[in-house]
């Protein structure tokens, strides 16, 4: 929510993984990038403002945010 009201949309990118129905950290969140299945259920969710995407870095089965991360786009 912080993220809309700072002006942020979310950013579907053309690589992103498919959101494994079920699965609350990604699931009706077009922003997700990628969701780690093991480990430390790390996800990756990217955000646009005009020009500029940046990607936010969670952690848990409850998507708390954990960092920047790096984003590269392909285009």
């Amino acid at each position: 929510m912080k993220m809309l009201e700072a002006g942020w949309a979310p950013f579907h990118a053309q690589d992103a993984n498919t959101c494994i129905e079920g699965d609350s950290r990604c699931e009706g969140r077009p922003e997700m990038q990628v969701c780690a299945g093991t480990g430390l259920a790390n996800c990756k969710f990217l955000w646009q403002k005009e020009e500029t995407i940046t990607a936010i870095c969670t952690i848990g089965e409850d998507a708390v945010f954990d960092s920047l991360c790096e984003y590269t786009r392909i285009d």
